[in-house]
């Protein structure tokens, strides 16, 4: 005999929460433009990604072990993220950041030079009480490309505002504030590293006054 078996509503709603969270999109927009840049995350993959039309722009796996580009396989330390960023002149929403554009064709593009840069973001320890440091690493892994532009590292820091609904991100640079999303669970809030650095970097469209909002959807 066959028992009818009742789920609580509280329950489907907790599981449809969950699928619902395996993959989210977010929207970095400059407040005083309205400019913005749109990520993923894949929860299951722990996969932050970004577009262009032209193709693949930035993939980042969160703890990552190993990131692979052909036949080279590059450790990444534990306790750090790694992936690829491409460099295309149009990629980029400005230059306010530490990378500026280069003269290659975008991941995807189909056409033309692709430039891949290895990334590997660490957490620093010599941050200032209260802050969060982390430091990101570049490599070239394409034979013959120019990297000038870029530097190898480069360092950055972080903190919540006191209400925690702000982080507040510095370079010896720039100094900018972003609005973290409502959503408790959000990989911005989880990861703000991944958020700083997306911002300090320039892969987000530039802020005149150094304010950003999130949009978590």
């Amino acid at each position: 005999m066959l028992r009818r078996t009742s789920i609580p509503l509280t329950a489907v709603a907790l599981l449809l929460t969950s699928c619902a969270h395996h993959f989210v999109t977010l929207n970095v927009r400059a407040a005083d433009t309205g400019k913005d840049r749109e990520f993923t995350y894949e929860a299951k993959k722990k996969l932050f990604e970004a577009d262009t039309a032209a193709g693949k722009l930035l993939r980042i796996w969160v703890d990552a072990r190993v990131i692979r580009f052909g036949d080279l396989d590059r450790e990444i330390p534990a306790g750090c993220h790694g992936g690829f960023l491409s460099r295309h002149s149009e990629n980029y929403a400005g230059t306010s950041g530490m990378l500026h554009s280069g003269g290659s064709q975008a991941l995807g593009a189909g056409h033309g030079a692709v430039e891949h840069l290895l990334v590997t973001l660490c957490p620093q320890a010599d941050a200032p009480a209260g802050w969060q440091g982390w430091h990101v690493m570049f490599e070239q892994l394409d034979k013959g490309a120019n990297l000038e532009s870029v530097p190898p590292t480069a360092a950055f820091a972080f903190q919540r505002s006191e209400s925690g609904n702000e982080l507040i991100v510095t370079t010896p640079t720039s100094h900018q504030k972003v609005t973290l999303p409502e959503i408790e669970a959000s990989i911005f809030r989880r990861n703000p590293e991944l958020l700083a650095f997306v911002v300090m970097s320039g892969i987000v469209p530039p802020s005149p006054t150094g304010t950003y909002e999130v949009a978590e959807h």
